[in-house]
């Protein structure tokens, strides 16, 4: 404890003033020991209690004991050594707190109002004989002596500042990495938990399925189609699964448009009421004007959709009613009655009289797979908070047992500058769907596609490179009974291996996103080197990031999310100039091995 011995040092300096100026001092022998043991003592104090703070006030108690000595040996107010009851709160207040710093002050207060008493009070005196004169060299010495010390102990303070607020960094990063650990194992438990159920259906069916293809006596159409269909839906369960991870990563958002986010919440309500308990009872503010917004239609209409939903299903089935409103709010949440600025939002809000949310389940309503509903599996807000957040806004929750529950969704104004790029975006037209196998994701790259020209005489050449098996060998399979030739490469190497051997034949490339080897932009950097009027289309289980927006300025002409239908993928071929023919009806050409 550095202190003890700069609080010495700070002691024993006024007694300096007899050798400069020969003023003797007024600070005893006896007095200076007694000082100085206490300040000794202060690091014992200090590892007994375990606490600086009860450390620090020991060693300013014993200054103010040793200043009330000397000042009243002084004739109290008359002395310089009066600056000493100014000196202590200040350095309490440098390390010590308001507490303690009000404390000390009440303290001095006491002392200096005992020593004015004594100098008004008539039958109150001092006795001169203790006095001793003070000469220059004692009253500048104890007034440099302060404000040394206070300037010694605000540069400990700042520095005790700074180890604690690094300590207090490295104890919040360990607890955020506990709670991302926690998170992250809550979150694997419940991907393995869904992902298990949705495996057990399809293989189960599956296996069903080969026993009675390899029984023809128990094979029926209507059984065959039973369990493909049965197969099907668990798949666009797994995709809705997965686009709702993706939602709760804030990494879901493939386009951006101009929206009017009342009108898009009165086609929200449209749509999912029919769906809706019929004791629910919707009312609706919507009607006053408010500006456009940046983002994505769809993802918000998710967003629109999962908070209205969950309103009507927190009644439990009893009449009770639903507000949903929207409005245009400062930082504050007061509405405006200005025009608005980048600096207010669009606000959503969506409130129930429903049963409400108790307190200790509150803030864990957004963490993954934590849910309340005993049918629900723990995505919906957390998907919420993922797009909210992606789209630089906010999600405020209020919530009372018994009495309901007030979600609002605060969406920041646009400038006019990127409210007139997203007006010049692509971005689809806001519809409420639930993601499928079947969906095709919007398109990305120039407004104008390369087109394939026309092969006279013969099927076109597709080059389809992905290092999974299965998705490879099904595009090539696709794409041969929709009448095209293909040719598989099962990494970005061995896609590139392919091109160059028949780089003038080829009419159209399907990449996949990630690859071993040489990856997408790699790849496709090399492509364009040599042919860059060859149609591309990138196969992404990924939402859009910084490297998509790398391969669109490679020339990507459109994006085929997965997981993709067959006829997504023939009809996007089609629409990039192939010419291509139904499944059901083209015949099955020989697989090629051109290479």
């Amino acid at each position: 404890m550095l202190v003890s011995p700069i609080a010495i040092v700070a002691t024993l300096i006024p007694a300096l003033a007899q050798p400069l100026d020969g003023s003797p001092t007024p600070l005893t022998l006896a007095i200076a020991v007694l000082l100085c043991s206490m300040f000794a003592l202060a690091p014992f104090v200090l590892r007994w209690t375990k606490s600086p703070n009860l450390a620090g006030a020991w060693m300013l108690f014993a200054a103010v004991l040793a200043t009330v000595g000397v000042v009243y040996k002084q004739q109290g107010l008359h002395s310089v050594i009066i600056v000493w009851f100014l000196a202590v709160p200040a350095s309490a207040g440098l390390f010590l707190g308001a507490r303690w710093t009000i404390g000390f002050s009440l303290v001095s207060t006491v002392c200096i109002a005992a020593f004015w008493l004594i100098d008004v009070v008539p039958w109150l005196s001092y006795d001169p004989s203790l006095t001793a004169a003070e000469g220059p060299a004692l009253i500048a010495l104890n007034l440099l002596s302060a404000l040394a010390i206070i300037s010694t102990l605000s540069l400990f303070s700042e520095h005790a500042e700074a180890r604690l607020q690094a300590e207090r960094d490295d104890f919040e990063a360990r607890i955020r990495r506990s709670q991302t650990l926690e998170t992250v194992g809550m979150l694997a438990g419940g991907i393995a938990h869904d992902f298990n159920n949705i495996l057990a259906g399809i293989l189960g069916q599956a296996s069903m399925l080969a026993v009675e293809a390899n029984d023809p006596s128990a094979l029926s159409r209507a059984s065959a189609t039973q369990r493909i269909e049965a197969i099907a839906h668990s798949s666009r369960r797994a995709a809705i699964l997965v686009e709702q991870m993706l939602a709760y990563a804030g990494r879901s958002r493939t386009s951006t448009g101009a929206i009017d986010l009342p009108g898009l919440v009165r086609e929200v309500v449209g749509l999912v009421r029919p769906g809706l308990d019929k004791q629910t009872e919707l009312i609706l503010d919507l009607d006053r004007p408010a500006p456009r917004v940046t983002g994505d239609p769809v993802q918000i209409q998710q967003v629109a959709m999962n908070l209205v939903t969950n309103a009507s299903e927190a009644l439990e089935g009893r009449r009770g009613r639903v507000w949903i409103l929207t409005r245009t709010v400062d930082a504050s949440g007061t509405e405006l009655t200005r025009a608005a600025t980048p600096d207010d939002f669009v606000m959503l809000e969506v409130r129930d009289e429903g049963c409400g949310i108790p307190a200790h389940k509150l803030e864990r309503i957004f963490d993954p797979f934590f849910t309340t509903k005993p049918t629900g599996h723990g995505l919906g807000l957390a998907a919420v908070l993922g797009i909210v957040q992606s789209h630089g806004g906010d999600i405020e929750v209020d919530s009372s047992v018994g009495e309901g529950t007030q979600f609002r969704v605060l969406l920041r104004c646009p400038d006019a500058k990127a409210l007139a790029a997203a007006e010049d975006e692509d971005a689809p037209r806001p519809r409420i769907r639930l993601p499928t196998a079947t969906d095709l994701s919007q398109m990305v790259g120039p407004r104008r596609r390369r087109r394939a020209q026309p092969r006279p005489g013969g099927p076109a050449w597709v080059l389809i490179v992905d290092d999974e098996q299965m998705i490879r060998e099904l595009a090539g399979e696709v794409l041969e009974g929709a009448g095209q030739q293909v040719l598989l490469g099962c990494d970005g190497d061995d896609g590139l291996r392919l091109f160059e051997a028949h780089a003038d034949d080829i009419d159209l490339i399907v990449l996949d996103r990630t690859m071993p080897g040489l990856d997408s932009l790699e790849l496709l950097a090399r492509i364009r080197t040599r042919r860059p009027d060859v149609p591309v289309i990138i196969s992404s289980g990924y939402a859009q990031d910084e490297g998509s927006l790398q391969l669109n300025a490679l020339g990507v002409d459109a994006l085929l999310q997965k997981p993709w239908a067959p006829r997504d993928l023939v009809h996007l071929v089609g629409e990039l100039g192939l010419q291509t023919v139904g499944q059901s009806d083209a015949p099955r050409p020989t697989r090629s091995t051109r290479d």
